[in-house]
């Protein structure tokens, strides 16, 4: 039997996303955004997490999709993204899934050449891009990012 690998999917729109379950601190009900002045155009504020200043980036911009307003049902997913925990506003977060090994396909093998994909997964209610955290701040995004916070501060 083959090794089943953890995902948490993500739901944005009609666009199923997953994230590798290691990578999520947490998953938390939306809370009021304060604005970051100054951040990319994605990171749509910073939210707090029990005293931590998180910045909050908007997975559907991110993805260069059409903005969506957040509502109330929205979610906060906590992650690590490079050396910073960073929000992940999204519509919804569905159970976690198992997924065999076997089920998993790599980035390179993927149509159409996705850049902010790691991959994609087969589950029993169709396909699911694996989503590349690495894609969700480029360097430059951190550099803005940082002065943004620090001119907050």
């Amino acid at each position: 039997m083959a090794a089943a690998r953890p995902i948490l999917p993500l739901r944005i729109g009609d666009l199923k996303l997953a994230l590798p379950l290691d990578l999520v601190e947490r998953v938390l009900p939306m809370v009021e955004l304060d604005p970051l002045p100054g951040a990319p155009r994605h990171v749509v504020g910073t939210a707090s997490v029990h005293g931590r200043i998180v910045p909050v980036v908007d997975l559907c911009q991110s993805l260069g999709l059409h903005g969506r307003d957040r509502s109330a049902s929205d979610r906060l997913v906590l992650v690590r993204a490079g050396a910073r925990p960073v929000a992940l506003s999204v519509e919804d977060v569905e159970p976690v899934l198992y997924v065999a090994e076997d089920a998993l396909a790599a980035s390179d093998e993927m149509p159409g050449g996705l850049p902010q994909f790691d991959g994609m997964a087969w589950t029993g209610t169709g396909r699911v891009l694996i989503y590349d955290l690495a894609a969700c701040l480029t360097a430059a995004d951190e550099l803005r990012l940082s002065a943004a916070l620090e001119a907050r501060s």
